[in-house]
């Protein structure tokens, strides 16, 4: 588990995010080992790209089924510095 896995799965335990996996019902999670970015587009009446803004997440995977959980890093105060 590198440094940011390890702010992240902090970060989360202190928010008491720890429940099972809402799918399977598994507790065994991995932290994804980045950020990832949800993007945001325009509405169709801007002119310009179509793609604005972006929301960073990080993601947590079931080990079990897979099921993923996206978590906002600006929300938990996480942000991938490398």
């Amino acid at each position: 588990m590198n440094q940011f896995q390890e702010k992240v799965s902090e970060a989360l335990n202190s928010k008491n995010a720890l429940l099972p996996c809402p799918r399977c019902g598994h507790d065994q999670f991995s932290v994804l080992d980045r950020e990832a970015y949800i993007p945001l587009t325009k509405k169709k009446s801007e002119k310009k790209s179509p793609i604005h803004f972006a929301i960073p997440i990080i993601a947590v995977v079931c080990e079990n089924c897979g099921y993923l959980a996206m978590h906002s890093t600006l929300a938990l105060g996480v942000q991938d510095d490398g």
